[in-house]
């Protein structure tokens, strides 16, 4: 990376990490909260469902927390015949409503049986690289809790598999949200920063190649460690404090990609 990409995101950074560019950002939904739990399985909730185009997820999600109330006691107040009722007729693009009721009764049975996200995660963060777990930790402890929530199967799993290669970067939101904790992200886990990847999307690959932080044309895991490592020269400590202001080039509708493209040129 040249001290002027470094010096480019810098600048993106202090424009554009204020909570006034948060709207739209399924970010919204876990800020509404002030417990942990509350935080933690919105947070979770919103990151899985982050795909396709904004407006539709935001409405998506609105639709989940109006008949879930409080995340955290609306999971696990109710039993699992009862969420299936709460979420019959539920569908979000290629998601049926086996899907999504599936994955309410995962994210059920993980607090349920390890009291929170955390303690599942940290579960499997401490067998990395034992059995069938990654080596890297924190893919190890996505590992665990992608495991538990997609036990028993379903169609199609709302949660990737960690395992598969892939970006994984809608886990990899719900990390950033509930590890860091600024004026945008409400985080409380007890995970340093330095350990967290880019939750890698078309917008933070399309800025990482304009800035030279990748050449690569996949969008998968190997791209976004290598965009977090370049990351890390500038902020070895919180390289992905980077991403909100990042992604918010392609997200927010006040901004557009000119300045990058005359950047290239």
């Amino acid at each position: 990376m040249t001290n002027k990409a470094a010096d480019l995101l810098n600048d993106y950074y202090q424009r554009y990490h204020k909570p006034e560019y948060i709207d739209p950002d399924p970010l919204l939904f876990p800020r509404r909260f002030s417990s942990s739990p509350d935080i933690e399985a919105s947070a979770f909730i919103a990151a899985s469902f982050a795909l396709g185009r904004v407006n539709l997820i935001l409405k998506f999600l609105e639709s989940i927390f109006n008949v879930l109330g409080s995340p955290a006691e609306g999971l696990t107040k109710r039993s699992e015949d009862e969420l299936a009722g709460l979420f019959a007729g539920f569908k979000y693009r290629f998601y049926s409503e086996a899907d999504i009721i599936h994955f309410m009764q995962g994210l059920r049975r993980i607090y349920l049986e390890y009291g929170s996200i955390e303690t599942c995660f940290m579960l499997g963060y401490e067998k990395a690289g034992s059995g069938d777990f990654p080596e890297l930790p924190v893919l190890a402890g996505l590992t665990a809790v992608a495991d538990a929530v997609n036990r028993g199967g379903s169609p199609r799993n709302v949660v990737s598999n960690p395992r598969s290669g892939s970006a994984c970067k809608r886990l990899f939101l719900f990390l950033r949200w509930v590890v860091r904790n600024d004026s945008i992200d409400p985080g409380f886990w007890n995970l340093p920063e330095s350990e967290l990847i880019i939750p890698l999307d078309t917008h933070v690959m399309r800025v990482s190649s304009y800035l030279g932080l990748t050449e690569r044309k996949s969008a998968d895991f190997k791209t976004a460690v290598e965009i977090t490592e370049g990351l890390k020269l500038i902020d070895k400590e919180d390289p992905v404090r980077y991403d909100f202001s990042m992604s918010r080039i392609g997200i927010h509708p006040a901004l557009d990609y000119s300045e990058l493209e005359n950047y290239k040129e």
